[in-house]
């Protein structure tokens, strides 16, 4: 996005937008992570309810991750690619 003066011109095109699909959700053992972004890796942080960094990595096309060893509870995953996408997830 472009502004001048306050004013929106012009929308950048130049931003992709890209799907990303967490599963299972509930999750007790093992959380997949699969996206459509084509312009690089994906990064991906997982945080728990305190706002703790628990995991970082970044995945192209998909990626499974051992969750096993979280504690049960919710946990937010901020994933990064030309955009910010946050996901509410659950591991008991």
């Amino acid at each position: 996005v472009t502004v001048l003066d306050g004013n929106i011109v012009a929308l950048d095109e130049n931003i992709a937008s890209y799907n990303v699909n967490i599963y299972p959700n509930p999750a007790t053992s093992t959380l997949n992570f699969s996206s459509d972004y084509e312009r690089g890796k994906l990064s991906v942080l997982i945080m728990n309810a305190q706002g703790q960094e628990v995991r970082r990595f970044t995945f192209d096309g998909s990626r499974s991750i051992d969750v096993s060893d979280l504690s049960s509870g919710i946990y937010f995953v901020k994933v990064l690619g030309g955009t910010m996408q946050t996901h509410k997830i659950v591991i008991y």
